[in-house]
C-alpha cells in the first residue's frame, strides 16, 4: 500500500494572490503551488481535475480490495472443446482396445465419447505406457486417463468422476471339475493370477502357501494355462476374461465356469488433471453420465462388447 500523503510545510496562505506579468516563458508558477499544463486559456480545466481525482481513486481501491479469481481459472464458458485421452497402449479390452492404429476404443472410451458428445466437446485419444500416461496426466499434458483410484498412488492428485463401471474379478475353473466359488475351494489348488497384481481377498491365503500362486504376464496366458491343465482355477476380470474366451482357438475354452460370488471389486472411473480448474466440467460430466445410464445408451454400449 502506498504511504498516505503528508501535510505540506506550515505557512500563511495569502487571502489573494497578485497577478504577475507573464514573460517569455508564459504564467509563471506560484511557489508553492501545483503545476498543471495549460488548458484553453492557461486555466487548467475543471473536468481534468475530476478525471485525474477519479483514477487516483481507483487506483487506491484496486490496491485495498482483495485480488479476483487467477486469469487461468476455468469457467463453464471456457470449459474445453476437445479432451484428451490417454489410453494405456497394452489395452485391457473390452474396456480399452487399442487399435493397429494406435487409436483407442473400447468401452470405457466409448462412454467417455458419448458423454462429452452431449457436452459439446470432441474427445481425441493417445497411446502411452501407464506411468508414462500417468505423469503426463499429472502435469496437465494430457487431460484423462481411466482407472480405479485405490490401483493408483496418491490418487488425491487427481480429478476423480463419480463411479462410471464395476470392475468384477471372480474365479473361473473347468466345469467338469469341483465347483469353485469362493477363497475356501481353492485351498491346495494352483491358482492362476496376474503377475504384479494384487488380490486383497486371497492374500493371506496366497502367502500362507494354502493357496498356490502361478503368475502368468495377462489374462490370454492365464486361461490357455488353465485350458491346458497347468492350473486349478484362476482368478480374472469377469467382462475381460468373458471377451478373451470369444476369440481364444482353445478346446474346452466354452466350458468354463465362473464363480456368482466376486472376490474383488473396484470402480472404474474417469481421472482428470488437476493442472486446469475442470471441477465444473466434471460436474457436468457426471450429469451426462447419469442420463446415459438412465436412458439405456450405456447398456448399449455394454451389449456391443458381449
Amino acid at each position: 500500500m502506498p504511504p498516505a500523503a503528508q501535510p505540506g510545510p506550515r505557512g500563511r496562505t495569502p487571502a489573494r494572490l497578485r497577478r504577475r506579468p507573464s514573460g517569455p516563458g508564459g504564467p509563471r508558477p506560484v511557489p508553492g503551488a501545483a503545476a498543471c499544463p495549460p488548458s484553453g486559456a492557461g486555466r487548467p480545466a475543471r473536468g481534468g481535475a475530476r478525471l485525474s481525482a477519479l483514477l487516483l481513486l481507483a487506483g487506491l481501491l484496486a490496491l485495498l480490495l482483495p485480488p479476483g479469481p487467477p486469469a487461468s481459472a476455468r469457467t463453464p464458458a471456457e470449459e474445453p472443446r476437445q479432451l484428451v485421452f490417454s489410453c494405456n497402449e497394452a489395452d485391457w479390452p473390452p474396456y480399452l482396445i487399442v487399435g493397429p492404429d494406435q487409436t483407442c476404443n473400447g468401452i470405457m472410451a466409448d462412454i467417455l465419447r458419448e458423454a462429452a458428445r452431449g457436452l459439446g466437446v470432441s474427445v481425441t485419444t493417445r497411446t502411452f505406457p501407464e506411468k508414462r500416461s500417468l505423469l503426463m496426466l499429472r502435469q496437465g499434458e494430457v487431460d484423462v486417463y481411466c482407472k480405479a483410484p485405490e490401483w493408483v498412488a496418491e490418487p488425491e492428485a487427481l480429478l476423480w468422476s463419480a463411479p462410471v463401471l464395476p470392475s468384477r474379478d471372480v474365479l473361473v475353473a473347468p466345469a467338469d471339475g469341483p465347483p469353485v466359488d469362493g477363497p475356501e475351494d481353492l485351498v491346495g489348488l494352483r491358482l492362476g493370477t496376474v503377475l504384479g497384481y494384487a488380490y486383497p481377498a486371497l492374500d493371506a491365503a496366497l502367502e500362507s502357501g494354502r493357496i498356490t500362486r502361478d503368475d502368468a504376464p495377462g489374462t490370454v496366458s492365464q486361461l490357455r494355462k488353465l485350458l491346458r491343465g497347468r492350473t486349478d482355477a484362476a482368478v480374472v476380470n469377469e467382462l475381460v476374461a468373458r471377451w478373451v474366451l470369444r476369440g481364444l482357438r482353445e478346446p474346452g475354452a466354452d466350458a468354463l465356469r465362473f464363480s456368482g460370488r466376486e472376490v474383488g471389486l473396484a470402480w472404474l472411473r474417469y481421472a482428470f488433471t488437476r493442472a486446469r480448474d475442470w471441477e465444473p466440467l466434471v460436474a457436468r460430466l457426471d450429469a451426462e453420465i447419469a442420463r446415459m445410464r438412465a436412458d439405456g445408451r450405456i447398456q448399449a454400449i455394454l451389449d456391443a462388447y458381449r
